[in-house]
């Protein structure tokens, strides 16, 4: 995970997420991005898609979603749990500051949990907040 540029060790053992916290499941506040522009541990923004619908929908539910923001390249292997969209919307990339292609790792809270140029990085992120 060289090249992070910020990990946060504090851990919640709630969520503000109603859905998260009836299930009893603590949501990690471990984060850490790549990126000057999109500090983690902070809610994504909303932007409307192509087809559209807007983020906000991906987002919907209580999961973890993987947003591949102009990524043409293979995308990390991860659990079936994760929910993965690319999207290339000029309003998401506006809305993300993605002047490069980037992975952003939402949690289950809908918090930004990764925002990285490194699929290694979303790979390691469960890793990472199990320490």
């Amino acid at each position: 995970m060289a090249g992070h540029r910020a990990v946060f060790r504090r851990r919640v053992t709630h969520s503000r997420c109603p859905a998260q916290r009836r299930a009893g499941h603590p949501v990690p506040a471990r984060a850490f991005s790549q990126t000057d522009s999109f500090p983690p541990r902070r809610p994504p923004p909303d932007a409307p898609l192509t087809d559209g619908t807007r983020v906000f929908d991906l987002l919907r539910g209580p999961h973890a979603t993987l947003l591949a923001v102009d990524w043409q390249a293979k995308l990390p292997a991860l659990p079936a749990s994760v929910h993965i969209h690319r999207v290339a919307s000029p309003a998401a990339r506006s809305a993300y500051d993605a002047h490069t292609p980037i992975l952003f790792l939402i949690r289950p809270d809908n918090y930004v949990g990764c925002a990285t140029h490194s699929p290694g990085d979303i790979t390691d992120y469960p890793k990472l907040i199990a320490q």
